[in-house]
């Protein structure tokens, strides 16, 4: 079992960091990521016209992983902006002018972006097409389940083409709710999606408890048949607010707070280890080392000036079986 990386984040950092002895300005994050226990990171991609992350930050990011001797895990975010269940635009630079168009702008962006990461070198470990697609994708023509699925398919299939050693990742932000997490792999199983795991974020502040998480892996599991994966966790070490860190839940009552976040971690854990029938034994924090984004610094796991909070010790601890 390992905790792992999603990196994509650090592509948001403002560089350098204000404090020379602080451990993201001076060391690589994946020289961090090693110390850590990880082998891979998660990247997203998004398109070429991202006001968030351009593509090619992202490729130059997994180039620099390969290098670092590390695999990947791509989330093709399908989108200009951060994808989600609220938020599934289209690209702004697609042309197109009805469902049919579309699907080959999106076949056309899949062959464009698989065929990119290609040429960085990096082993991609897992691949997934959107994210947290529980209400569709490329919204509005493919928010209903045919459209979408149908989209999935095809994509699902380019993927074992470009990347035939990868495992395909059906990721979804249903934790919170075991009753449509069933319905929703019922739906992917009923029109023949071919993947390997079925994947689930898990932020208390969205999702709530260990006993929701729990039962929705359950659901899942029996659901689908695949095992479940923890594509999403992480947990807020700080009690202020911000735009895109904002509910109320918390993981069984810990408090957000660095030594909160530390033991989220070590609850998690210890609430795998007890499922881990039903769990792939990779999980990703994400927002790792978002330490200098004002929006996304509620989750890093460290400090404004680069230093390592208790979580990322714990991790440490954790993926060494020294905990």
């Amino acid at each position: 079992m390992k905790i792992q990386a999603d990196i994509t984040t650090w592509l948001l950092n403002e560089k350098p960091l204000a404090c020379p002895d602080g451990a993201l300005g001076n060391q690589d994050i994946f020289r961090l990521m090693r110390q850590a226990g990880m082998t891979m990171a998660r990247v997203s991609c998004f398109s070429n016209d991202s006001p968030v992350v351009p593509l090619q930050s992202s490729l130059n990011l997994l180039k620099q992983l390969g290098q670092a001797g590390l695999d990947a895990f791509i989330c093709l975010q399908c989108s200009d902006q951060w994808a989600d269940p609220s938020h599934q635009q289209i690209p702004g630079a697609w042309q197109y002018s009805d469902s049919f168009s579309l699907l080959q702008a999106f076949k056309d962006y899949i062959d464009g972006v698989l065929t990119a990461i290609q040429h960085t070198g990096v082993a991609v470990r897992y691949i997934q097409i959107g994210n947290e697609i529980s209400n569709g994708m490329l919204w509005p023509h493919f928010e209903a389940s045919a459209d979408y699925l149908k989209a999935l398919k095809v994509a699902h299939a380019m993927c074992r083409h470009y990347f035939p050693d990868a495992l395909i990742v059906l990721h979804t932000d249903l934790s919170y709710d075991y009753h449509k997490a069933s319905a929703w792999y019922k739906t992917a199983a009923l029109h023949h999606i071919d993947y390997h795991i079925a994947g689930l974020s898990y932020y208390p502040v969205w999702h709530g408890s260990l006993q929701a998480l729990s039962d929705s892996i359950a659901a899942v599991s029996n659901i689908s048949g695949k095992p479940v994966m923890l594509c999403e966790i992480g947990y807020m070490n700080t009690g202020i607010k911000t735009p895109a860190w904002f509910g109320d839940w918390t993981c069984d009552n810990i408090p957000y707070s660095p030594s909160g976040q530390k033991e989220y971690l070590e609850r998690l854990w210890q609430f795998a280890g007890g499922n881990k029938a039903l769990l792939w034994p990779d999980m990703f924090y994400w927002g790792m080392f978002s330490c200098r984004v004002p929006e996304h610094f509620p989750v890093s796991l460290f400090s404004f000036c680069g230093k390592p909070l208790p979580a990322y010790d714990a991790i440490c601890a954790l993926n060494s079986g020294t905990a």
